[in-house]
């Protein structure tokens, strides 16, 4: 019989053949790690092929790239379709398109296609070491069969499929008023909800990119609301805003990084407004989100904050003046232009 195994950074499975199931950053991760450490063979099976985001470009980290307040004020004033485009580019010339290393070709559109974030998983399918195949179709005993007809035998299914929501914790009334299931949570930006005062949740949201920063405002948003150092939102507010988020349901509910960071910063009064930092400009736009740039306004702003942006943003040799390069350039003038 094909045994299962959650895994757990051992490797169990040293000389054998390995199926791991999954497209996202646990998936890819483990394959390449198994691929690297022994197994006989290793096969990714995928519902559909993404493109892969390596965590260093040139040095820098790809995630000072992709998660920028740019990219969240281009997503609320550009179309869908330039921001996809921007995304798409920022993606393929940090890391190329998978199918240029032996992969499928993905779909044209980021959005539909998705990104995962692996820096070995592509190299080691063009060096063989890793085979891809569609979904599964079957599994008889030892013998998996794919959706394309191919049929093989393995010794293990390793699975990073996700998870869903499962809060034991809570009562059975609150999950009736926040109507719990395993991917939703009804709540006003994911941490507060009109009938259930003295009660937030904190971490709720499926999204790419680090939580460690957005986990970070949204504690501060909750402290900062429940010690009075910022008004509480209004009732109308937070139902409007479930409203909203209750109209998606059914849609995929993945976000990104920087979208939910800056959406808590302004809940808790923190964002940095471009005015006020002329010389920190290019680094607040597109420079990486980091606890210094939400520490130069606002509550519990830091009078060494500015200097302490600077050196983060200029780290890795990101962001080392305030001259716009040229792309930079041409995306904010995109951005400029709908504003007018």
């Amino acid at each position: 019989m094909i045994s299962t195994y959650q895994y757990r950074g051992h490797v169990p499975y040293c000389g054998k053949r390995v199926l791991v199931a999954g497209g996202a950053i646990s998936a890819l991760e483990i394959a390449a790690e198994l691929a690297h450490l022994g197994a006989t063979r290793v096969v990714v099976a995928q519902r559909r092929q993404r493109y892969v985001l390596p965590k260093f470009a040139a040095g820098v980290p790809s995630g000072h790239r992709m998660y920028t307040r740019y990219g969240t004020i281009a997503n609320e004033r550009l179309p869908a379709a330039e921001v996809d485009r921007q995304l798409k580019e920022i993606v393929v010339e940090a890391g190329g398109s998978p199918e240029q290393y032996g992969a499928p070709t993905p779909d044209p559109s980021l959005f539909a296609a998705g990104v995962t974030l692996s820096q070995q998983y592509l190299p080691l399918v063009a060096e063989g070491l890793i085979t891809i195949r569609p979904w599964m179709a079957s599994i008889a005993n030892a013998t998996v069969t794919f959706a394309d007809g191919n049929a093989e035998e393995f010794d293990g299914i390793v699975f990073g499929t996700g998870f869903d929501l499962h809060c034991r914790f809570l009562s059975e009334d609150i999950r009736a008023i926040v109507d719990l299931d395993a991917v939703h949570l009804d709540a006003d930006r994911y941490t507060f909800h009109p009938d259930l005062p003295g009660l937030a949740f904190v971490g709720m949201w499926d999204q790419s990119g680090g939580y460690f920063m957005p986990l970070e405002l949204q504690a501060r948003w909750i402290a900062y609301t429940w010690g009075g150092a910022i008004p509480s939102t209004s009732e109308a507010v937070q139902r409007s805003s479930i409203d909203a988020y209750r109209s998606r349901r059914g849609m995929p509910q993945r976000t990104r990084m920087n979208l939910v960071a800056l959406t808590f910063a302004r809940a808790a009064g923190v964002e940095p407004n471009l005015r006020n930092w002329p010389k920190l400009r290019r680094a607040l736009l597109f420079g990486p989100l980091t606890p210094s740039c939400f520490r130069l306004e606002g509550p519990d702003a830091l009078p060494d904050a500015p200097d302490r942006f600077a050196r983060d943003a200029a780290a890795y040799g990101a962001i080392t003046s305030n001259e716009l390069t040229e792309r930079e350039q041409a995306y904010w003038s995109l951005v400029a232009a709908a504003k007018r």
